[in-house]
């Protein structure tokens, strides 16, 4: 599988004065850069060492994030006023 399959999330940090860009489905994958796309290269790099590691290892690979299916539904339990409210 290859690090293209995965999605990233990339933010700017005050503390570390530079963009992160995380990967959601791999807990601790990460890259630093000056530049956004900077930050992205190297959690690519980063991921694909991990993917790697994964698969010598003989790790469960986590699918990614748009490959899995979702219902479209959630439940949500409220207190039986608020639910009478929210009927009306």
């Amino acid at each position: 599988m290859t690090t293209d399959a995965y999605s990233f999330r990339i933010a700017w940090s005050a503390e570390d004065e530079a963009y992160v860009a995380t990967c959601p489905e791999f807990e601790g994958v990460s890259g630093l850069g000056k530049s956004a796309e900077d930050a992205l290269r190297e959690a690519r790099t980063a991921l694909g060492l991990a993917l790697e590691t994964y698969a010598s290892e003989g790790w469960v690979v986590p699918a990614p994030i748009a490959s899995q299916e979702h219902s479209g539904q959630f439940r949500l339990r409220v207190p039986r006023s608020l639910h009478a409210r929210l009927v009306v």
